[in-house]
């Protein structure tokens, strides 16, 4: 059960930080996922244990997207937690230009 948690925490990050598509992008891709694989049970008769195990995991990525996208840019930033890279400071790909002192 922790590895499950574990394994759709991580994929919910990798998705909507790292990979750079944003929560907006995250959140229904985890949805299409468990619209796949319902799907692809009871049409192309996937087996039982790996929709079941599919369709476990990944609502727990697809809630914390929603979860983030509940939050306004502003308000995740003060709190320090990951809006996507376009959204993060460090990320800027024009970054502020500042004076260097002689």
């Amino acid at each position: 059960m922790l590895f499950t948690f574990a394994l759709g925490t991580a994929a919910g990050d990798l998705t909507g930080e790292q990979l750079n598509p944003g929560y907006p992008v995250s959140a229904p891709l985890f949805g299409a996922v468990i619209a796949a694989a319902a799907v692809a049970h009871f049409k192309f008769r996937l087996d039982t244990v790996v929709a079941f195990w599919i369709t476990y995991v990944a609502p727990r990525p697809l809630g914390a997207s929603l979860d983030d996208l509940s939050v306004p840019v502003p308000l995740r930033r003060r709190a320090g937690q990951g809006c996507g890279r376009r959204d993060h400071p460090r990320h800027d790909p024009q970054p502020s230009r500042t004076r260097s002192t002689p």
